[in-house]
């Protein structure tokens, strides 16, 4: 008989907490109706709106039944993403916070351009580009999937473009510098709208890159409209980079 009661008892607390739980799903006030996105990096092609798809959160669904382990889930699954959190606010409110990719050069393949992160990860491809970024020549790759490292034949190349996009992000160039060409590791070249920038090898970027802008703007400002080649090899200091006019 005392089995019998204490069974009842906890069939009635569990058919009363299932009732609250179902209360609780149903009740307006914890509908969702705020949706804050924090991390939009400065230049990421990605929304609030596409943020709010891409994790499931539709307008007006229960807090309580956002399942945020899922969410970030697939959050991650855009490649400009490289980071995300998703949290609950009670009574209504979601949370993400996101740390973007920002694409920082292109490479060339047969009719499209493939945008990469300063790490060389691969976000985007498209058959023409905007923003005003470097297009890198020299590096051989046999595949590429949107989110992964771009899959290169020369890890050395690889790291040269990184190293390179780095540091001319850095110095503030990117946006100054048309081509990368790093065919040759002895031999790394850069190509603005009017000089060509030989750097020579690829071990001696960062001593000589941090020449590279005085040197472009004492030369604009001394010769004007003047197409050239400032050649790097032979010094480390920008009062002796050596210039040729180009022919």
């Amino acid at each position: 008989m005392g089995s019998a009661k204490q069974n009842f008892k906890a069939a009635l607390w569990t058919a009363g907490l299932l009732g609250v739980v179902l209360a609780l799903t149903q009740l307006p006030v914890f509908g969702v109706s705020k949706v804050s996105v924090t991390g939009l990096g400065e230049g990421c092609p990605v929304t609030e709106a596409e943020v709010r798809r891409a994790a499931g959160l539709p307008d007006g669904a229960n807090i309580f039944l956002v399942n945020t382990t899922a969410a970030r889930r697939d959050l991650l699954k855009n490649p400009y993403i490289g980071r995300a959190r998703v949290s609950k606010k009670f009574p209504s409110e979601v949370l993400v916070d996101l740390e973007t990719r920002r694409v920082r050069a292109y490479v060339y393949d047969s009719g499209n351009f493939i945008y990469i992160d300063g790490d060389g990860r691969v976000l985007d491809v498209k058959p023409n580009y905007t923003e005003p970024l470097p297009v890198v020549r020299g590096l051989k790759y046999s595949s590429y999937t949107k989110g992964e490292l771009l899959n290169v034949e020369d890890s050395q190349a690889f790291n040269a473009v990184t190293v390179t996009v780095g540091l001319l992000d850095f110095h503030q160039l990117l946006s100054d510098v048309v081509y990368v060409d790093v065919s040759d590791l002895s031999d790394i070249s850069l190509q603005t709208r009017d000089y060509d920038l030989i750097l020579g090898d690829a071990r001696l970027l960062s001593q000589r890159m941090q020449f590279v802008r005085p040197v472009l703007e004492k030369q604009r400002e001394k010769q004007p409209g003047v197409r050239g080649t400032l050649d790097f090899r032979s010094s480390y200091r920008d009062e002796v980079a050596t210039f040729r006019i180009m022919k």
